[in-house]
């Protein structure tokens, strides 16, 4: 565990200024291609960098982006600041890997033409997408304008897909850019077009949630072949079977509901099942099983395949004994709220899933968990 001391613990900042060992409502995950770990922590206006995977918890950080030392927490609009970093992401071939962080309150996408190594000075952003200079956070339905993003992720052949959640779009970039000018997005999916940004926008029906609408949509994943998108308004998970090649492409699959004109949070039941989602805010896959942070249930649901079916049962939930309960730290089953433990979720916000781990951002209690698999 990371950001707290002990698992019975959930203050920001385990309570204390800002340092080294603590987190402050923390959210996206990244590895680095050497085994380190990014941590992109939000209210304290900062990424994380972990030179390895921690074997103690309340280990301490190895360095931070977006802040001079480990003890400043400012939120600032410079080339080297953040504010409010939701989303942070490696990837791209070999040879060519780059790092990108969705500085969600600065509606920008800071990109890195290098990632962070151990020992070595941390990078400086090449290129920022959303903003026509670094010491700006405009904020409009364009192109080249972002609206609150909330995640990137960097594919393995290089593509840059972004989360522009108050925009209700994904836009991708089919390669990462690292230098102005940066150009328009090759694809723009829950719209018909770059410069339209309607929830739900599928050109007939205004706000009704259809295959390939988006409300408010806040992390996505891609191995190149599939996309997931966490369509968190419409509290489902959409999936492309085959990465998508036209502006509002209609999706495979969604995770839910039943039906993609189901929007209903938990379907409209009073309680959450196996196959029912709200307010998803992470989805991450190995490429074999797929795992959906299903924040507003507080819990973590995982598909051991990847699902073939719409509203298909997840197969194992973390932070509940059972698929039925919803309610925050309920490690008793009793339905009322109880101290923070290993075992249960206060906002689970996003999801990294390794060949030897799972982690998962547990926003409210300040803490990264890792579960072995």
């Amino acid at each position: 565990m990371l950001g707290q001391s002990n698992l019975e613990s959930g203050l920001a900042n385990q309570g204390q200024s800002t340092s080294a060992t603590g987190l402050s409502l923390p959210s996206a995950l990244a590895m680095t291609p050497a085994g380190g770990l990014l941590v992109a922590d939000q209210a304290n206006n900062r990424v994380a960098f972990f030179e390895a995977i921690p074997g103690t918890s309340g280990a301490a950080a190895s360095a931070v982006l977006g802040q001079l030392t480990a003890q400043g927490s400012s939120s600032s609009l410079t080339r080297r600041g953040l504010s409010g970093p939701f989303g942070v992401a490696v990837g791209g071939p070999v040879g060519a890997r780059r790092m990108a962080v969705a500085d969600s309150a600065a509606n920008r996408v800071l990109v890195y033409a290098e990632v962070p190594v151990a020992g070595m000075p941390l990078p400086e952003p090449a290129a920022v997408i959303g903003q026509p200079d670094f010491e700006s956070a405009l904020t409009d339905c364009a192109a080249n304008r972002l609206s609150f993003p909330t995640a990137v992720a960097i594919t393995p052949l290089g593509r840059l897909i972004v989360a522009d959640a108050v925009n209700h779009r994904v836009l991708v970039w089919n390669t990462v850019p690292v230098a102005a000018p940066i150009p328009a997005p090759d694809l723009v999916l829950g719209q018909s077009r770059p410069d339209r940004c309607v929830r739900n926008n599928n050109d007939v029906n205004g706000d009704v949630a259809g295959r390939g609408t988006l409300a408010f949509p806040v992390d996505v994943w891609s191995d190149d072949t599939r996309l997931v998108v966490a369509d968190s308004g419409n509290h489902r998970v959409l999936i492309w079977r085959n990465f998508p090649g036209a502006n509002l492409q209609d999706a495979d699959l969604v995770l839910g509901h039943p039906s993609f004109t189901s929007s209903a949070p938990n379907d409209g039941g009073a309680q959450p099942t196996a196959s029912t989602l709200r307010d998803p805010e992470g989805v991450h896959s190995d490429g074999n099983a797929l795992v959906v942070a299903d924040s507003l249930n507080n819990r973590v649901l995982v598909w051991r395949t990847f699902p073939d079916n719409n509203g298909q049962a997840a197969e194992v939930v973390l932070g509940h004994q059972t698929f039925n309960q919803s309610v925050s730290n309920d490690g008793n089953n009793d339905g009322g709220a109880d101290a923070p433990t290993a075992q249960v979720f206060n906002y689970p916000m996003r999801v990294l899933l390794t060949p030897e781990s799972l982690f998962v951002g547990d926003l409210l209690h300040n803490r990264v968990l890792r579960f072995g698999r």
